[in-house]
């Protein structure tokens, strides 16, 4: 089989394609981007820039960015392994205000990962989906996190994917990114209850006053965001950068709040 390499030197993508291969059970060779490839056959991944100058006989180069790194090596993957068509692609998602994501193709894990907000661990999904071009998605998502989960629910219904809610007990242990990644995994292997129809995104108090202290640390103290924009906040109608941006904070691009 052919090797597999990093040859970049942007050394923020370098570490994220070395997290995402690792991820698969890869681990490639470091090259400085003006090393020859060792294996004339072999994979290597760099910049786009980094792959259009690359000598023609320089391998296969597959270009990256860093904000496509998991995309990126999803699409090579089921070349590098020569994968057929996914019948079935199960995602599932432990809810909250940093997702996580587990997603499976015909039974076989595929990759998890946890996000920064609902709308990163859509855009995840929905490139999986593209990519692996699956006859079937089925998409469990946990029964906590009530706002999060909702807005879930209603994005994955919108596409026309299949969707269960599943009973969190005994999947959550923590609060830490790898933990809410196994916790997506066990929330995948479980059968939850058929959603059918959308939810009405309804936010509690408890969810408004978290948001209103996440914006008060993104904003370093500055601001406090009202509870409307905060509701506005928790439904995904507006960003926490907009509301603060809205409420009069603008000394500079406002910081994602943990």
């Amino acid at each position: 089989m052919a090797g597999v390499f990093v040859r970049t030197s942007d050394f923020r993508l370098a570490y994220r394609l070395l997290q995402a291969l690792e991820s698969k059970g890869v681990s490639p060779g470091f090259l400085d981007v003006n090393d020859p490839l060792p294996d004339h056959e072999g994979w290597w991944f760099g910049t786009p820039e980094e792959v259009a100058n690359a000598p023609v006989s320089g391998g296969r180069g597959v270009a990256v960015t860093v904000d496509t790194v998991h995309e990126s090596v999803e699409a090579w993957w089921r070349s590098y392994r020569l994968r057929p068509t996914i019948q079935r692609l199960l995602v599932g998602i432990d809810p909250g205000p940093r997702p996580g994501c587990a997603w499976y193709g015909d039974d076989v894990l595929l990759g998890k990962r946890s996000f920064d907000g609902c709308d990163a661990a859509l855009q995840h999904v929905r490139a999986m989906v593209d990519v692996h071009g699956p006859v079937d998605v089925l998409v469990r998502v946990g029964n906590g996190a009530p706002v999060q989960r909702d807005r879930l629910i209603n994005a994955a219904l919108r596409r026309r994917w299949r969707v269960e809610v599943v009973d969190e007990r005994r999947t959550s242990r923590g609060g830490s990114r790898h933990e809410h990644e196994a916790s997506a995994t066990k929330i995948a292997q479980k059968s939850g209850q058929r959603v059918v129809e959308l939810r009405t995104l309804s936010p509690t108090d408890g969810e408004i006053r978290d948001l209103q202290q996440r914006s008060r640390r993104a904003s370093q103290g500055a601001i406090t965001i009202s509870a409307a924009l905060a509701t506005e906040v928790c439904t995904g109608r507006m960003t926490m950068a907009e509301a603060l941006l809205a409420s009069g904070y603008s000394s500079s691009p406002a910081r994602t709040a943990d």
